[in-house]
């Protein structure tokens, strides 16, 4: 598989990830088909661990939820 750098101006791979989150699939709530927003919360939360020096492609618990419980508490 051969990787590449898709972006070399910030803006654009900001809007660029910024729809692929806003088009991701997600579940809704069987009772008034609101959208759960659980995934993109955790999108979010995973790429403050990265700019916070987290490069590993693995998250423990207890690394994520103290983060992912303030992206959910900031922007839901």
């Amino acid at each position: 598989m051969t990787t590449y750098l898709r972006f070399f101006n910030y803006n654009e791979a900001f809007k660029f990830y910024c729809g692929l989150i806003d088009k991701m699939l997600q579940g809704t709530n069987r009772n008034n088909h609101t959208r759960i927003i659980a995934k993109p919360a955790l999108i979010l939360s995973i790429i403050k661990l990265i700019e916070n020096g987290k490069l590993v492609n693995q998250f423990t618990y207890e690394e994520i939820a103290p983060i992912y419980q303030g992206v959910f508490g900031k922007y839901f």
